[in-house]
């Protein structure tokens, strides 16, 4: 039996597979946090459509679904109405 040794400075594999678990929750993750990020530092929504228009389709054709740019648009969306909101 061989072991299998992570690099230290291996972020896709720590990040993705470890800390996530799962490579499909990688784009939601990001979409989450930046939504956030956006969202309380008050962007505009002409600046965060734009951001978040590249990231769904950068990670709906990563995921090889269309749907997957929709779902991850309205999340994404949601989120940062949400966090826009609250910090007001």
């Amino acid at each position: 039996m061989s072991a299998s040794y992570i690099e230290p400075l291996d972020i896709k594999t720590i990040f993705i597979n470890y800390f996530l678990g799962n490579q499909v929750l990688f784009p939601f993750a990001f979409v989450i946090l930046i939504s956030a990020i956006c969202g309380y530092f008050q962007m505009s929504n002409k600046v965060f459509l734009i951001i978040l228009v590249i990231g769904s389709v950068m990670f709906g054709q990563y995921l090889g679904e269309v749907y997957y740019m929709l779902v991850l648009f309205i999340v994404g969306f949601l989120i940062y109405k949400t966090f826009s909101s609250v910090f007001r």
